[in-house]
């Protein structure tokens, strides 16, 4: 039980910022994201399922994250230059993810909220590169949580449900069939940031993310109590897929914690 107990760490800290930056956002109108490009047609409901708009936004999103994932797997013998990379990237996400909050939540002028957000984009990426893995895993979950809630609150509903499904069944694939798979064979140091180490656990960031997106999707369209009951089957999925994980050097950690935790926000919802 106490192993399980750490190794939710991870993942409860992230839900927990997640709630915070959720309620940072709540009442907020953010325009819809760039990568989901198709707006979903407002009255529809679920007729927009038949039509291609989810499952373009979906196809963008999974295919930005095949190629990004793809190409790092592939260059991992430029050790340094994807380390560099790496860094880069998550440094400046913790950087704009600082300032938006910041503009939404202070009436600092835009020279110390610049200041601020590049000083945290800074300590972030110091953070992720040091030897510590509770300041990894820290600043790590800062991330997934501050940009998890922005996605998760402002791509469109029906995008969301076919994204959050469709990454699921791409996260097994490229686990089980794809490139991830090499994971288990080769030295992911030059990921840090990318992937977490917290006391033998090995989880990527982009679960943690998903992970955010669907608390906020759900928070943001359902309500509180199917938020809690997301918050539970978040768990619930990620304790099972621990369990499973043990059969495998590397489990997929989306697919089992994500449609549990839909199953039973959406099952909240219809009750209530």
């Amino acid at each position: 039980m106490n192993e399980y107990l750490t190794k939710l760490t991870p993942v409860v800290l992230t839900l927990a910022m997640a709630w915070f930056f959720q309620l940072a956002v709540e009442g907020v109108l953010l325009p819809q994201p760039v990568i989901t490009p198709l707006p979903e047609e407002a009255g529809q409901g679920s007729s927009q399922l038949l039509t291609p708009t989810p499952y373009v936004n979906s196809l963008v999103v999974v295919s930005a994250m095949f190629v990004g994932s793809f190409a790092m797997i592939a260059l991992l013998r430029f050790r340094k230059l994807v380390r560099a990379f790496v860094l880069t990237v998550f440094a400046f996400v913790a950087m704009t993810t600082a300032m938006f909050y910041l503009m939404l939540l202070t009436d600092l002028s835009i020279e110390a909220i610049l200041a601020l957000s590049a000083t945290g984009g800074v300590a972030a990426a110091a953070a992720v590169s040091s030897r510590s893995e509770a300041a990894c895993m820290l600043a790590s979950c800062y991330v997934a949580s501050s940009s998890g809630v922005i996605l998760g609150s402002s791509i469109p509903f029906w995008t969301s449900i076919v994204l959050l499904v469709a990454i699921s069944v791409y996260d097994m694939l490229v686990v089980f069939r794809g490139h991830l798979r090499r994971l288990g064979e080769v030295d992911t140091s030059a990921l840090k940031g990318l992937v977490v180490d917290f006391r033998g656990l090995t989880i990527g960031l982009g679960d943690l993310f998903f992970y955010t997106v669907l608390y906020s999707f759900v928070m943001t369209n359902l309500g509180l109590l199917p938020a809690a009951a997301a918050f539970a089957g978040l768990l619930a999925g990620y304790v099972a897929t621990l369990r499973l994980a043990k059969l495998r050097p590397v489990f997929p950690g989306l697919p089992l914690t994500i449609i549990t935790a839909l199953v039973l926000s959406f099952t909240v919802y219809l009750m209530v």
